[in-house]
């Protein structure tokens, strides 16, 4: 008479095929995260670099008008 061990709940394919599901779509949701976090700090970095070229644009044209004025 043979004995029949079923397998644990963990050890399902069913389970095993969840599991892996899930964790596709918790690394997919990570990646996303992560990709909206450097989108804004992009945005953010841009802006300033826009705010210092333009101080020194503004600067630049303080000095060669004063340059011009001693000329």
């Amino acid at each position: 008479m043979p004995i029949l061990v079923e397998s644990a709940w963990y050890q399902t394919f069913g389970f095993r095929t969840a599991a892996v599901i899930f964790g596709l779509l918790l690394i997919s949701l990570l990646v996303q995260a992560r990709t909206v976090y450097l989108r804004q700090r992009q945005r953010e970095l841009q802006a300033l670099v826009n705010e210092r070229t333009a101080e020194l644009e503004k600067r630049s044209n303080e000095l060669r008008k004063a340059s011009a004025s001693w000329s």
